[in-house]
C-alpha cells in the first residue's frame, strides 16, 4: 500500500486558483481528485446528479500540475425487513 501525500487541488471553472487550493491526502492525483469532489459536491450534489467538473491536481511539494475530470452517480441501495 503507497502511503498518502499531500496533494493542492482546485477548481479552475470556479474560479480558484492554485493559491487557493485545499490540501488533500491521499495515495495519488487521481484519488486525490475524487476525495476533493466528495467533499464539495455535499453542497448540492451536482456531481452526483450528472455534471462533471473539472479539478487541478499538483503535488504539495512540487511537480508537474495534472487535470482530471470527475464523475460520480448515485447506486440505489434497497434493504429489505421481515414484518412479523
Amino acid at each position: 500500500m503507497s502511503a498518502d501525500t499531500t496533494w493542492l487541488v482546485w477548481e479552475p471553472d470556479q474560479g480558484g486558483t492554485e493559491e487557493d487550493a485545499r490540501e488533500v491526502r491521499a495515495t495519488s492525483a487521481e484519488q486525490a481528485a475524487c476525495d476533493y469532489a466528495e467533499d464539495v459536491d455535499a453542497d448540492g450534489y451536482a456531481i452526483l446528479g450528472g455534471c462533471s467538473a473539472t479539478f487541478h491536481v499538483r503535488k504539495e511539494s512540487g511537480g508537474p500540475e495534472q487535470r482530471f475530470t470527475v464523475t460520480g452517480e448515485s447506486v440505489p441501495q434497497y434493504t429489505a425487513r421481515a414484518l412479523p
